[in-house]
């Protein structure tokens, strides 16, 4: 579930550094910049920090799996993050619980979806909540789009077709068996974990191997899922009812009306699209609804 992560270990003096530059787990790219495998790392002796970044699944199937390329289209469960993280604390020569997170948290879920396009469902979802926050396009510059994503204060929710992604943004070729669909979930600032995680202290590596933090990050992949308004698009839907459907979900046409039309109409056409769209969000065959239980049942999965 968790990705990327961004720590930092304080109170590291200069000879600490010297020594940990020196292990054989860290490589210097070209640019200067310093790697223990994937994770980047960088000294600020003015404040006597290391600050650590990148993904802890890569990590994992780098380092524990062994893999040689180190994607991130596995799962990755709350045993193997315990191990991730033992490793880390390892290099690092500091305890899990002094190692602090401050910056970057993704947490997310990959979805099979067999044969089916992604971007099928990707392209149904409209908004988020009740406020109809829209979606923007993910395409590497020049690329085809690849996913969506929406922006809340300090937070970013992102769904994409996983295999697209590596495929725009990997030196590597790489073919995939089936699809799949990664919905993620993007913090920004400790502050924004703790509140969304419900933590009353400023968040460790530690924290993040609970059950309790992991089943938190679960609960909210799941809230925020089900907070996407999709209009189905795919699905056996008259005309009439994908429009009732866009009037209530879509922010364009919701801006469109209120600019438009009469409070009272306004008010009458958004009671009628948002009836019809209820009974559409508790169809369970519809596709939204599928994806909803597989993220349930693979958030039970990984947190075990």
């Amino acid at each position: 579930m968790i990705d990327y992560v961004k720590f930092k270990a304080s109170d590291f003096e200069t000879q600490e550094w010297s020594s940990l530059i020196k292990k054989e787990e860290v490589t210097i790219a070209k640019n200067g910049q310093y790697f223990i495998h994937n994770l980047r790392i960088r000294y600020y002796k003015n404040v006597k920090e290391v600050w650590v970044e990148n993904s802890l699944h890569k990590y994992h199937n780098l380092v524990i799996n062994k893999e040689e390329i180190g994607l991130n289209v596995n799962d990755f469960s709350r045993s193997d993050l315990v191990k991730t993280i033992d490793d880390i604390s390892r290099v690092l020569g500091r305890d899990k619980k002094e190692l602090k997170i401050f910056g970057r948290f993704e947490y997310g879920v990959n979805i099979d979806m067999g044969k089916k396009l992604p971007m099928e469902f990707i392209n149904t979802c409209i908004s988020v909540g009740d406020r109809q926050n829209e979606f923007f396009s993910i395409a590497k510059p020049g690329e085809k789009e690849f996913g969506k994503h929406t922006n809340f204060l300090n937070r970013k929710e992102k769904l994409y077709d996983k295999a697209k992604q590596i495929q725009q943004y990997s030196e590597t070729p790489i073919n995939f068996k089936n699809s799949i669909l990664r919905y993620e979930v993007v913090l920004f600032g400790k502050g924004k974990v703790k509140s969304t995680l419900n933590l009353e202290v400023e968040p460790t590596l530690f924290d993040l191997t609970k059950k309790k933090l992991y089943l938190e990050m679960g609960n909210d992949i799941i809230h925020s899922f089900n907070r996407i308004k999709t209009v189905p698009i795919y699905e056996e839907r008259t005309r009439e009812e994908i429009l009732d459907f866009m009037s209530y979900a879509h922010p364009l046409i919701v801006k469109y009306d209120k600019a438009f039309l009469n409070k009272y109409q306004f008010n009458r056409l958004r009671r009628a699209g948002k009836s019809k769209y209820s009974q559409y969000r508790i169809d369970k065959n519809s596709t939204h609804n599928k994806i909803s239980r597989q993220i349930e049942e693979k958030v039970q999965v990984l947190t075990n």
